[in-house]
């Protein structure tokens, strides 16, 4: 992968297709350097990626899922605190009960909900001031900084640590037990998701604070913290507007990319089910937990929960919410990315008995035509074979000796131990790896396979990223299953606040499956384009 300054466009230079040459039974065949770099410099396998308006921002993104969480904590306390209203001569005027909320705790859970909004403000706050200090006077800078200090980002800061600490306050006064346990739990969620990141953040605290003891300068420090990115980079998500694919033929290049993406795939699928996790977990079981346990009027009460209920409203926040930061952190430009890397890494399939006894014996036809006069490989005559095995005098006995070290020897006359060392190897190349074979499976217009046979990432990255509609295609189908559970569940449903529930948070599955779809139309018209799609661009190719 290089920076968009390196390389501007998102597709490569017009290089015309080229099938990689499978390889015969008796040797193994690997691409010529000679012929692999002159194939490379004319084949295309990625097709034009036209140019597209860029998605939302991150900002608007987090205010929608705020939004979203607002909702469902709504219509959770509407739930809870349900009222019946509607009736002649009901003591209840509105739909909720609202002298049984607890506002400091709703404080508490708006403020955590928050949270991520929080921070991406001040994070945009800060970028604007970056830009604007750059190439401004002394006086300048001077005022944005006391812009952003004093005007924005301390006023914030105040309002929301002091607003959480006085409502956290309170619910401890009246749950000391309960507002420690229950709200610590997102921080192990954190914890235990993102301990790698936390591990680092600890490290270069400690190398710091080793370098202060010592009494090293600050521009030591700096020198000694750029030095040690460099060498451990934080785990951090890319950046996909500033990176892109670049294509390569150099084996150890493509599976050190694929290691690069696996591990931010991985990390960006730990933040969306962090994300669905913390937000069910705030927006609905917390308000289940901190009940009122007293009346009004001081005496003792027990509110009826439909646990049932909570659990599948917990399951459809959490997925709805997942499937929200999922269609945010892996847009149309990531999946195009995974897939361009995962084109040129190929796979290895395993050879299991059969198939190998099959190449063997075809290999076996060969040697026993040249080795033994008389014997037919292919006849189905038994008692011709008898006759020819007792004249020969070299096949004989029940123990299949010889037809082991026959098969044996054909295996290893077919294969070869595989090395990382090695050049991309063609299509059909069979290897030994850890004492397996495997068959290589490279795309149509690759050079080769660059994976490492056997292993479980390589297998994994090429199943999610071999074919360029899968992950477009399984948020589709993910987005359907999720709306038909929900449409089953308001049938099922006769309650009015359940109704209500179901109605308004099925609005979001719709807007997810509308831009789910939407995506995969784009990426399917791209990588699979119709014979009127393929027209259109001949056309539009010829008034340009």
């Amino acid at each position: 992968m290089v920076g968009r300054s390196t390389l501007r466009n998102r597709h490569h230079a017009s290089r015309s297709f080229a099938s990689a040459t499978s390889s015969t039974p008796s040797t193994l065949a690997r691409v010529d350097a000679r012929k692999r770099n002159e194939v490379y410099g004319r084949a295309q396998i990625h097709p034009i990626w036209p140019e597209m308006p860029q998605g939302q921002g991150e900002l608007f993104f987090e205010c929608t899922l705020f939004l979203y969480s607002v909702l469902a904590l709504f219509l959770q306390y509407l739930n809870l605190y349900k009222t019946m209203w509607w009736l002649p001569k009901s003591y209840w005027h509105y739909s909720l009960k609202f002298h049984l909320i607890n506002p400091y705790l709703l404080s508490c859970v708006g403020l955590l909900l928050g949270v991520r909004v929080t921070k991406c403000f001040w994070k945009t706050i800060t970028e604007l001031a970056s830009n604007a200090r750059q190439d401004a006077s002394k006086t300048q800078c001077l005022l944005w900084d006391i812009i952003e200090w004093a005007a924005v980002k301390t006023p914030m800061f105040t309002m929301v640590a002091t607003s959480f600490l006085f409502s956290f306050s309170r619910v401890y006064f009246d749950f000391p037990f309960k507002s420690l346990l229950y709200f610590g739990h997102p921080i192990l969620f954190f914890v235990y998701l993102f301990h790698d990141t936390i591990s680092y953040k600890i490290r270069c605290c400690v190398t710091k604070l080793w370098f202060i003891l010592n009494g090293q300068s600050l521009s030591e420090i700096s020198k000694v913290n750029a030095t040690y990115r460099n060498i451990m980079p934080p785990p951090v998500l890319i950046d996909v507007d500033s990176v892109v694919h670049m294509c390569s033929t150099n084996p150890l290049q493509i599976r050190e990319e694929v290691s690069v993406l696996m591990k931010d795939f991985n990390l960006r699928i730990k933040h969306c089910f962090f994300s669905g996790l913390t937000t069910a977990y705030l927006s609905i079981f917390i308000p289940c937990v901190f009940t009122p346990q007293r009346s009004p009027s001081g005496l003792p009460q027990l509110m009826y929960i439909d646990i049932f209920w909570i659990m599948e409203l917990f399951c459809v926040v959490f997925l709805t919410s997942f499937s929200l930061y999922a269609t945010y952190l892996l847009p149309l430009q990531y999946c195009d990315l995974i897939h361009r890397c995962a084109a040129h890494l190929g796979k290895w399939e395993r050879l299991d008995r059969l198939t190998i006894a099959t190449i063997n014996s075809n290999s076996n036809c060969y040697y026993n035509s040249n080795n033994i006069n008389g014997i037919n490989c292919s006849s189905s005559n038994s008692s011709s074979n008898s006759s020819s095995s007792s004249s020969s005098g070299v096949i004989g006995g029940g123990d299949g000796s010889l037809t082991s070290t026959t098969i044996s020897t054909t295996t290893n006359a077919t294969s070869a131990d595989w090395s990382e060392n090695d050049d991309l190897y063609a299509h059909g190349s069979i290897v030994r790896h850890h004492g397996q074979l495997y068959k290589a499976v490279s795309k149509i217009g690759t050079l080769g396979v660059a994976a490492e046979p056997g292993d479980s990432d390589h297998s994994r990255f090429y199943r999610i990223g071999g074919d360029p509609i899968t992950l477009t295609s399984t948020m589709v189908i993910f987005q359907v299953i999720l709306i038909g559970i929900q449409f089953w569940m308001l049938i099922l449903t006769t309650d009015w606040q359940h109704i209500v529930t179901l109605v308004l948070l099925i609005f979001a599955n719709y807007l997810l499956l509308a831009k789910t779809f939407k995506d995969r139309v784009i990426i399917g018209r791209i990588y699979k384009p119709s014979p009127e799609d393929l027209q259109l661009i001949k056309q539009m190719q010829q008034y340009e």
